[in-house]
């Protein structure tokens, strides 16, 4: 036989038997919680999350970064440190790879998920920065240089900036053998984008992306999210208004009282469904309508404050954290859905920097077919997801299957970053990062 040919066959029974051993593992998947937004609330019981012979404590420190943003009008900012990103690193005595992990919408870097992703892989050997998403007040506030979180090109710039600093500021103490990167959730998307930075400037030079749990396209993903609510409200005639959310805020109140504290984000609702004030199943899906809700109110605030565009607070009026109408302002943006923030705010500023451009043409560039070339073309940049993830349209499923083969691993079940924590999904990241 020919060596080229040999060559060929051999290559191409290894990818067969690659592929084989990927759909079999996933066929014999037995992550516990079928039902998708079940799963997306409780995440992993902790009988089935991923278990070290001998865990250690990663006992992370925290990184303060400064980009030298004026916010000298917002008054006491240097006290609030709103000029300052926060950034958790978790350091290896020796030299080791380092692995960026980026959080999803409206997560910080010190979030249940984000941890769980530092101490995963400062358990493996690796050094560990997590950052915190552009979707973050604080991120936007200290490093978005647009102060419009979702654009995602933007986004990936503001990143890769923060990724370079932090990396300067620990060069004299840590020795770095390797850098990789991963996301999850829109943490996902956004780590591809920095991924396909990277590959034109080559300034970090990543060795290994890989994406968990990201949307196709955030426009699609967060309208889908924005729907659970006003289906909800369709569904139910009589439960307008309040009374939407009469039951929900009820349990919240519960909870709160319990917990002794008043605060809400994506990570809540695992919080409160391991409480005694858990909701029914056929109420997970409103509660997850809402924690979006509240993520979007928090970033669309944010905007506003910082671009001074009048839609939230009035254009005369300057953001302080100590107004006596901060509480007023902010129920404002709770009228807003993450595509009000989109026509409002990112379009306008968009077409001013490309004139010309559609509201289609933008919502294709803030998508991972604007990136296409490099999800089908790289071989370090791999993707783990989930057939029921409850973010996704019909179709991406199948488009990460078409574009990336063998590099995406698709789970039967397990919701929006349900298994995120779930021990076969940590074997495939540990694996994927190590080969």
């Amino acid at each position: 036989m020919p060596t080229r040919l040999l060559f060929l066959t051999t290559a191409i029974a290894g990818l067969l038997s690659f592929s084989l051993f990927v759909a079999s593992a996933v066929a014999a998947y037995d992550y516990p919680v079928e039902n998708p937004y079940e799963a997306t609330v409780i995440g992993t019981p902790l009988e089935n999350r991923y278990q070290w012979e001998v865990p250690r404590d990663a006992r992370p420190r925290i990184l303060t970064l400064n980009f030298g943003k004026d916010l000298s009008w917002i008054p006491l900012a240097q006290i609030f440190g709103i000029a300052d990103l926060n950034l958790y690193f978790a350091r290896q005595d020796g030299p080791a790879p380092l692995v960026f992990v980026i959080a999803g919408t409206g997560a910080a870097y010190d979030s249940p998920k984000t941890v769980f992703l530092m101490d995963t892989f400062y358990q493996a050997g690796y050094h560990v920065i997590t950052i915190s998403s552009p979707t973050k007040p604080p991120f936007i506030a200290a490093a978005s240089t647009n102060n419009l979180p979702g654009v995602t090109q933007q986004d990936a710039e503001d990143l890769y900036r923060v990724m370079q600093k932090a990396l300067e500021t620990i060069a004299g103490d840590t020795e770095i053998t390797a850098v990789d990167l991963t996301g999850y959730s829109l943490g996902g998307l956004d780590a591809a984008f920095v991924g396909n930075l990277d590959r034109q400037r080559r300034e970090i030079n990543f060795r290994k992306v890989l994406m968990i749990n990201p949307p196709v396209n955030p426009y699609t993903s967060m309208s889908i999210l924005d729907s659970i609510i006003p289906n909800y409200r369709q569904a139910h005639p009589d439960a307008t208004g309040e009374k939407v959310f009469d039951f929900i805020f009820n349990r919240l109140a519960g909870y709160f009282k319990d917990t002794g504290g008043v605060t809400f984000g994506p990570e809540t609702v695992y919080d409160i469904q391991k409480s005694n004030q858990a909701l029914p199943i056929k109420d997970i899906k409103l509660l997850v309508g809402i924690s979006f809700l509240f993520s979007s109110a928090d970033f669309a605030f944010t905007a506003d404050a910082l671009n001074h565009t009048g839609w939230i607070i009035p254009a005369q009026e300057f953001y302080s954290p100590l107004s006596g109408d901060l509480n007023y302002w902010y129920k404002r943006s709770l009228h807003w859905n993450f595509l009000t923030y989109f026509d409002r705010m990112i379009v306008p500023w968009w077409q001013a920097q490309h004139p010309g451009d559609t509201r289609e043409d933008i919502i294709y560039k803030t998508s991972l077919y604007a990136i296409e070339e490099y999800l089908r073309d790289d071989a370090s940049i791999g993707v783990m997801h989930n057939r029921d993830d409850i973010t996704l349209a019909p179709g991406d499923i199948e488009y990460f299957e078409t574009v990336m083969g063998e590099r995406a691993v698709i789970y039967p079940h397990g919701g929006h970053c349900g298994n995120l924590e779930y021990r076969d999904n940590v074997a495939a990241m540990l694996d994927f990062f190590a080969k």
